[in-house]
């Protein structure tokens, strides 16, 4: 209780300068102690979210349930900017999630309209369903500035279509099947692409013009 009342008394400017040195699981319980404390932790909490640690069954509850968070709260869902998402999620079916699990993924990616950073990251058995198809991007209003991982369930296409729609990309990673699928790019699409992490330097042509600093 004397803890308590002592972190009351610091000034409420000074709140964002302690939780950000605070790991995830310290900012949730600091989260639980008040309503007041809620508020001001909440964005630390949402701002920068990564959905892949535990094992498959635990990395699977824990994205559907924060899925039906942001979907279901505006508020929540516009802290936030950096999202490390699966790419792939445990599934009784080993080609496709369940309709319920998509809707949830779908729902939350178009709720999360103030993202900047999107990371879809290899997890757990690679065998296991995709967890982001063309729905699931199509629509929706985010702008981001840097987005790299493991984008095969897209296809080559739809991948293209997403990004002719975040012309605020400067940092992108492409995966090796989309270069080697990949015949032309538009010239329009990634116009302020300014850092590439390109491994095949045969496909650099496709990014010319660009105001490239990077590679």
């Amino acid at each position: 209780m004397l803890a308590f009342t002592v972190f009351r008394e610091i000034p409420l400017e000074l709140y964002p300068h302690i939780f950000e040195h605070l790991e995830g699981k310290d900012l949730i319980a600091l989260s639980l102690v008040s309503s007041a404390f809620q508020v001001h932790v909440e964005p630390f909490i949402y701002a920068n979210v990564d959905l892949r640690r535990g094992g498959e069954d635990v990395i699977k509850a824990q994205v559907l349930s924060w899925c039906k968070t942001v979907a279901m709260n505006e508020r929540k869902a516009l802290m936030v900017h950096s999202l490390r998402f699966p790419s792939t999620l445990e599934s009784s079916s080993s080609q496709l999630l369940d309709s319920e699990a998509s809707r949830l993924i779908k729902s939350a990616f178009h709720a999360i309209k103030n993202l900047k950073h999107l990371f879809l990251l290899g997890v757990g058995d690679v065998k296991n369903p995709p967890s982001i198809h063309p729905s699931v991007l199509a629509g929706c209003s985010f702008k981001i500035s840097s987005f790299l991982g493991d984008t095969r369930s897209l296809g080559t296409d739809s991948l293209i279509n997403f990004l002719t729609t975040q012309p605020t990309i400067e940092y992108w990673v492409p995966t090796m099947p989309f270069l080697q699928a990949c015949k032309s790019f538009p010239q329009t699409a990634l116009p302020q692409l300014r850092r590439l992490v390109c491994v095949l330097p045969e496909k650099l042509d496709l990014m010319w013009g660009r105001p490239i600093e990077y590679l």
